[in-house]
């Protein structure tokens, strides 16, 4: 797969994923969140790395 392919691919994943992420949170909480966004402990792989390399 050439390079801009994969970009575009994990471009396109990276919103759809982290709706989901943001969803399934949201219905574990019960609530809207209650920090802001980004008030946690900072993230180590990028969304793009985190599709290709789950932890």
């Amino acid at each position: 797969m050439p390079r801009q392919q994969l970009d575009e691919l994990a471009a396109e994943m990276t919103e759809f994923q982290a709706a989901q992420r943001e969803q399934t949170r949201r219905a574990r909480r019960g609530a809207e969140r209650r920090r802001a966004a980004g008030a946690g402990p900072p993230i180590k792989l990028a969304d793009a790395d985190r599709e290709l390399f789950p932890t």
